[in-house]
């Protein structure tokens, strides 16, 4: 068999390897089923989000992609608190048409006594305020997706 011949092969037999895409969840959401997302800290800014505050948003995000049960906005009787903090950099660029907003945030999930248990950041720029704010809240919500293999 030729090199090229041989290479080829191999080419066509790499093409066939299955990928694999998954996720660890970063808590365990049969131990923790529920989170209350306490009002988010906002940096400077009043937002709505296609007529969502960022709070309501990222609850509504939590709801239909996280792996929490359930979401809710009263700390009554939940497993644990979810704490935002959003701060909102500015920077004019070079030229009017090269400003960003980059948008930070900064979380902590801990057991209602204060027991913290998972804690980061997330980021996201753009040049309109409200879509690099809701990236961010979309990252924040990607972070908490379930565990999953495919």
């Amino acid at each position: 068999m030729s090199a090229r011949r041989a290479a080829l092969a191999a080419l066509m037999l790499g093409a066939c390897t299955p990928l694999t895409f998954s996720n660890t969840a970063p808590v365990d959401f049969t131990r923790y089923r529920s989170v209350y997302v306490a009002p988010l800290v906002i940096d400077r800014y009043e937002l709505e989000l296609h007529g969502l505050s960022p709070r309501d948003y990222l609850i509504e995000g939590l709801n239909a992609g996280g792996g929490f049960a359930r979401v809710d906005r009263d700390p009554g009787v939940v497993d644990t608190h979810l704490y935002v903090e959003l701060r909102v950099q500015y920077d004019d660029g070079f030229d009017r048409e090269d400003h960003t907003y980059r948008v930070t945030a900064t979380f902590e999930l801990s057991t209602p006594d204060g027991r913290v248990i998972d804690r980061g950041q997330v980021e996201d720029d753009d040049s309109d305020l409200y879509e690099a704010v809701e990236d961010a809240l979309d990252e924040l919500v990607h972070h908490y997706l379930p565990s999953y293999r495919l």
